[in-house]
C-alpha cells in the first residue's frame, strides 16, 4: 500500500536545486543571445544635450499679482454658516449629552467661537451652556438625541 506522506527532505531539496539553475540558465541564455549592443551614448560637457527652458509666452500673457494681499478673508470652510445661538446650542447639547451618558461632572468647556462680533460670541456663549445643560439632563436620563 502507497503512503500519502510527502517526499522526503532529499527530494524536495534536489527539486528546488534543479528549478533554480534551470532559471538561472534561461536568465544567462537569453542575456547573452542577442548580440546587439547595449551601450549609452556618451557625451562630452561640451556635446551634453541641455534643456532650454519655453520662453515663447509674451510677458503681457500672464497677469501681473500683487505680493501681498490687504485683507486675509478666513476660507468658507472655517465660518460657520449657523446662526449663532443654534451652533453654541448644538455645540454643548453634544457635549453635554456625552457627559451625562458617562455620569461625568457637570462642567463647561471652551466656549469659544469664530463668529466676528462680539455680540455673535456672546450669543454663541449662551447658547453652548443652554444646549450643554440640556444635553447633560438628557445624557444622565438615557435619552440621546430625544430617544427614550
Amino acid at each position: 500500500m502507497e503512503s500519502n506522506k510527502p517526499h522526503s527532505p532529499i527530494y524536495l531539496f534536489l527539486l528546488v536545486l534543479l528549478l533554480t539553475a534551470a532559471i538561472l540558465w534561461a536568465i544567462v541564455l537569453l542575456k547573452t543571445s542577442t548580440d546587439a549592443v547595449k551601450q549609452l551614448p556618451a557625451y562630452s560637457a561640451q556635446e551634453a544635450p541641455i534643456v532650454v527652458p519655453d520662453t515663447s509666452l509674451e510677458p503681457q500673457a500672464l497677469p501681473i499679482v500683487a505680493d501681498t494681499a490687504a485683507t486675509i478673508e478666513p476660507e468658507p470652510a472655517e465660518r460657520d454658516m449657523r446662526a449663532p445661538y443654534e451652533a453654541g446650542y448644538e455645540d454643548g447639547y453634544i457635549i453635554g449629552l456625552d457627559d451625562g451618558a458617562a455620569h461625568d461632572e457637570f462642567r463647561l468647556y471652551d466656549e469659544d467661537s469664530s463668529f466676528p462680533t462680539q455680540q455673535e460670541r456672546d450669543t454663541y456663549k449662551r447658547g453652548y451652556r443652554d444646549g450643554y445643560h440640556k444635553g447633560f439632563a438628557d445624557g444622565e436620563a438615557g435619552k440621546h438625541f430625544g430617544i427614550g
